[in-house]
């Protein structure tokens, strides 16, 4: 259920480019609400909560796909998610 809710305004995002100000960034999260994550030619779309203070993090790769990751509280990639 939460995949279905994550995803279709992630697909609907794909061409619109959303726009936060830094005050809209939630300190809780990786200590300063910014995680950075090198996968590639991977961009964020949208991220959401998800069980145990995790975030599902949407992806749109440089092929026009779709990825998902699902990130620590900390920010650190979660290698038991996929």
């Amino acid at each position: 259920m939460l995949r279905s809710i994550c995803v279709l305004p992630a697909l609907w995002l794909l061409t619109v480019q959303p726009v936060l100000a830094i005050e809209d960034l939630d300190p809780r999260f990786s200590g300063d609400g910014i995680a950075v994550i090198d996968q590639g030619d991977d961009w964020p779309v949208i991220t959401c909560p998800a069980a145990g203070g995790k975030r599902l993090l949407v992806n749109r790769t440089g092929e026009s796909a779709i990825t998902t990751s699902r990130l620590f509280d900390n920010g650190q990639l979660d290698p038991q998610f996929g």
